[in-house]
């Protein structure tokens, strides 16, 4: 890697230099699944398929978010050597946490349906080869996937949600952020230590896929502005 001391290059190039040095190289697993069984329970989408690759698009263009070039994976329902599939995505996973250094960054990124059952304290994703609605290991569970990133040495870990219900659990209440209490905070973010959770809605919420491109969920088109640096 370019010293930033390096002569010859100019005062942006050196501050460009400069944030790659400090932010560490990302490496990037995104998931976007369309297609499910129809006897599933959960509907076709439309969009995630694009929203994954879209994401894959933007970390191999944007030399400033300095992601590894051979550590850029894309598992979608359109990808037959990989197809997202829930052992395949785990396995998938433990590759992204336990071929990380400490100068590492993470980033998992997933849109698809996002699922929850009753009584159980947890918010599932949908694998591309969903058997059932109402059994755990038919799913691929956050607190598996925040276990899984927790134990990798990189030195941040980012997880991505376009998918329904895939916000914290509000204890049953709708509440605007300001109105969070401490107590609830402290819970949320002990559950969630040294991860940061990025998605599109609450916990009783639908992700919406309607955006101002007709290729992309809402959500995941801001999001990809947000990395180009277009101002909102």
């Amino acid at each position: 890697m370019a010293n930033i001391m390096t002569p010859g290059l100019t005062s942006v190039e050196r501050k460009s230099v400069a944030l790659e040095e400090g932010h560490g190289r990302i490496r990037v697993l995104a998931v976007g699944i369309n297609a499910y069984p129809d006897k599933s329970g959960f509907p076709v989408l439309k969009k995630c398929v694009n929203d994954a690759f879209q994401i894959v698009s933007t970390f191999r263009e944007i030399r400033q978010l300095n992601a590894d070039p051979n550590h850029i994976v894309l598992m979608t329902s359109e990808t037959t050597a990989r197809p997202p599939h829930r052992g395949l995505i785990i396995d998938q996973l433990h590759e992204l946490a336990d071929g990380a250094s400490n100068a590492d960054r993470l980033l998992f990124f997933f849109s698809g349906h996002g699922h929850r059952i009753a009584k159980l304290d947890d918010h599932f994703l949908v694998p591309q080869d969903v058997f059932s609605d109402e059994k755990p290991d038919a799913l691929i569970s956050m607190k598996e996937v925040l276990s899984i990133l927790g134990s990798s040495p990189a030195k941040q870990k980012i997880i991505v949600l376009d998918a329904c219900l895939s916000g914290p659990l509000l204890l049953g209440k709708k509440l605007h952020a300001a109105s969070f209490s401490n107590e609830f905070f402290a819970k949320y973010l002990a559950s969630t230590e040294g991860i940061a959770v990025l998605s599109s809605c609450a916990a009783d919420e639908a992700s919406h896929e309607k955006s101002p491109n007709p290729k992309l969920s809402l959500f995941t088109y801001h999001l990809i502005q947000a990395l180009h640096g277009a101002p909102e």
